[in-house]
C-alpha cells in the first residue's frame, strides 16, 4: 500500500462523498446545490478521487485502486496528485468526509442528482439533518 503522511489526517481514514453532484461530462464532476446550480467544477484528478469516495475505501486503498487502472503506466507524480486532490476535497472544498469506519453512503450522495428521485432525496436529507 502507498504511504500516507500521518500529518495529513488521511491515514487509515475512509473517504466519503458528502455533497450533491452531477456528471459534467464523461470525465469530470460538478458539485451542485439543492437547486441543481453548479457550485464548482472538479478537475479530472479531483473527479477520480471524489467518485471513488464511497465510504468503503481508505486513502491508501484508493491510490492502489486508481493505479491499477493505469495498467503499469502510472504517471511519476501520481501518488502526490491523488493525495493533493484528496486533501483539497476534504479540507479546502469540504466535499468528502474522512470517516474512522467503513460505511455506505446515503442515497442522496451515492448517485448523481440527475439519477435520483429528488423528492426522496430531500426527505432523506431532511431526516438526516443535512438540510
Amino acid at each position: 500500500m502507498p504511504n500516507v503522511d500521518s500529518k495529513s489526517g488521511l491515514e487509515g481514514r475512509y473517504l466519503a462523498r458528502c455533497t450533491l453532484w452531477n456528471w459534467h461530462d464523461n470525465s469530470t464532476i460538478d458539485i451542485i446545490d439543492l437547486e441543481n446550480n453548479v457550485i464548482f467544477h472538479l478537475d479530472e484528478w479531483q473527479t477520480m478521487v471524489f467518485f471513488e469516495a464511497d465510504g468503503n475505501i481508505t486513502a491508501e486503498a484508493l491510490v492502489s485502486s486508481l493505479q491499477a487502472k493505469y495498467h503499469g503506466r502510472v504517471p511519476q507524480d501520481f501518488n502526490d496528485r491523488v493525495f493533493i486532490s484528496t486533501e483539497e476535497l476534504a479540507y479546502k472544498f469540504k466535499v468528502i468526509e474522512l470517516w474512522s469506519h467503513k460505511d455506505d453512503l446515503p442515497y442522496y450522495f451515492e448517485l448523481p442528482l440527475a439519477e435520483q428521485d429528488q423528492e426522496q432525496s430531500l426527505r432523506l436529507m431532511a431526516a438526516d439533518g443535512r438540510i
